[in-house]
C-alpha cells in the first residue's frame, strides 16, 4: 500500500473535493515521497523554505508581488499540512 492510497483511505471523503486534497497528493506524486513521515518533513521544509525568503525580502515595491506569491504558497502549504496532521 502506498502513500496515495493510504491518504485515500485515512482523508475522509469531503476533503476528497478540495482544492488542499489535490495539492497534496501532487506534492506527493511530484517530490516521490513514500511515507507519511517524509511527506511531514517535506512540507515543513518547504514551509521554513517560504518563511526565510519573506524574512529577508521586505523591501522594494517590486518584491511585492513575488512576496504575495509566496505568501499564498506558504498558505496552500500550511493548509496541506493542516490536513496530513489532522487525519494521519
Amino acid at each position: 500500500m502506498g502513500l496515495l492510497d493510504t491518504l485515500e483511505k485515512k482523508i475522509p471523503e469531503k476533503e476528497h473535493n478540495k482544492f488542499e486534497y489535490g495539492m497534496l497528493l501532487a506534492f506527493a506524486e511530484q517530490n516521490k515521497i513514500r511515507t507519511v513521515f517524509g511527506l511531514k518533513r517535506k512540507l515543513d521544509e518547504e514551509i521554513i523554505k517560504i518563511a526565510k525568503f519573506l524574512a529577508e525580502n521586505r523591501t522594494g515595491s517590486s518584491m511585492n508581488r513575488v512576496r504575495r506569491e509566496y505568501a499564498r504558497r506558504g498558505a496552500v502549504l500550511q493548509k496541506m499540512k493542516d490536513l496530513v496532521v489532522k487525519y494521519l
